[in-house]
């Protein structure tokens, strides 16, 4: 019994050391499954980790491309507008410009100047301005330019509103409120070819005549430049072209010959004559006879070379100075008004919207008509006005008789036009500026 008991009391020992082995190893187990939960939680964590990042990542780069071609465009509209706006203020600053060139030409003061009150400063300033100034608002638009501040760049409204001003003392002091107003003729036969009048002198007019004939007028280029051409026009226009020169000069005629009996001059006293008007007169044309020329000839009158003024104010008892100008007859473009959907359209430029193409246009002269005295009297002459504000005074001058205007038959135009033309006369309506 006590041997059964031994072993009885061996097998409960094991059996409860099999026992409480198995409750450790279930408790290992439930450690390991706890273990793999958490393994399989924080793998699970990094997976939507990883996910979240891609998601975060494809976000991120559609977000910064949006934003790199946001400022991409923002850039391209930014200088595109920043190239309008110059185009425009360039555009501005021209005419400005320009505007202060036409002063300085009515008032002769560029040389002269010495303080604000001409064109010396005006040009600087116009070239240094990079703003527009101030401007008067009229129903909220701007209308009339104003003075500038001592303070920044006073602009281009500043030039404008000072140019003006000066005008407005100007011309009163110099006389453009009250000109001198005259008609005079001036003979191209005594006066300028110096032939004289009747029998004795037509050989010489004629020779002068003939050496001044144009086979083709189309080779002259202040005929091609100047001229706006009769239509329709041939490949060879023959006729004459008589250039000459004039002056205002004391002792001299008007062509800058020594002054003689008959001879006709502009005073010199006054600093700048300018034509209002012109007209032609051919003496001796037969316009009715079996041998005639055609009764409305046509012809050119255009100043080719440089205008010549006297400089206006000047110290007691000094010498004029004179100036010289190479005018440019432009045509002026339209005030265009300037739309919101003209600005935002791609292809907006200055010269186009604002100009309307028509920058730098040379206006050409038309011809005008000539009277003669078979059927009229130079009472019944009509004149034009096409150079009006153009100086008498030019270094040179293009009389342009084209063939075509007197006969069909261009030999018959020269040979009839030679034996009966007995003068050609130049009447001018001016006005003179006295400048003191």
């Amino acid at each position: 019994d006590t041997q059964r008991g031994r072993k009885l009391s061996s097998i409960l020992e094991a059996a409860s050391m099999a026992k409480a082995a198995v409750a450790r190893l279930n408790s290992t187990l439930n450690v390991a499954n706890a273990t793999r939960m958490r393994f399989a939680a924080l793998e699970s964590e990094g997976d939507q980790l990883q996910i979240e990042r891609e998601r975060l990542r494809l976000q991120w780069s559609s977000d910064l491309n949006t934003r790199r071609y946001r400022n991409m465009m923002y850039q391209i509209l930014r200088n595109d507008e920043l190239q309008r706006y110059h185009e425009a203020f360039e555009a501005a600053a021209r005419y400005t410009y320009l505007a202060a060139r036409a002063y300085d030409y009515e008032t002769g003061l560029l040389n002269s100047d010495s303080g604000n009150t001409a064109g010396r400063d005006f040009m600087t300033q116009i070239v240094k301005a990079r703003a527009l100034g101030r401007f008067s608002l009229v129903n909220g638009s701007p209308a009339e330019p104003l003075g500038g501040g001592s303070v920044g760049d006073p602009g281009l409204a500043d030039i404008l509103y000072r140019m003006n001003a000066n005008w407005e003392v100007l011309r009163g002091r110099l006389g453009f409120n009250n000109p001198q107003n005259e008609t005079d003729s001036f003979s191209l036969r005594t006066e300028y070819f110096r032939k004289a009048s009747g029998t004795p002198g037509d050989a010489g007019w004629r020779a002068a005549l003939q050496d001044n004939w144009h086979d083709n007028l189309l080779d002259l280029p202040d005929f091609r430049r100047l001229c706006l051409p009769f239509d329709p026009m041939g490949a060879v226009e023959p006729g004459f072209a008589i250039p000459f020169s004039t002056t205002i000069a004391f002792r001299k005629n008007y062509f800058g010959h020594d002054l003689a009996a008959g001879d006709n001059a502009f005073d010199s006293t006054y600093f700048a004559t300018k034509v209002r008007a012109v007209g032609i007169w051919l003496q001796g044309y037969s316009s009715t006879s079996a041998s005639g020329l055609a009764n409305r000839p046509q012809v050119y009158l255009v100043p080719a070379g440089l205008d010549t003024m006297r400089v206006p104010i000047r110290a007691s008892g000094s010498a004029a100075m004179t100036r010289n100008w190479q005018v440019l007859d432009l045509a002026l473009p339209l005030p265009y008004p300037l739309e919101n959907s003209q600005w935002e359209s791609p292809d907006w430029s200055a010269l186009k919207n604002l100009s309307g193409n028509e920058l730098w246009n040379i206006r050409k002269y038309p011809s005008l008509r000539a009277f003669h005295d078979d059927g009229y009297t130079p009472e019944q002459m009509s004149y034009n006005s096409r150079l009006v504000g153009r100086s008498v005074w030019n270094s040179q001058w293009w009389l342009i008789i084209p063939a075509g205007s007197l006969h069909s038959d261009d030999e018959t135009a020269r040979t009839r036009f030679l034996d009966q033309v007995e003068d050609i006369r130049l009447y001018l309506k001016t006005y003179s500026f006295s400048g003191n």
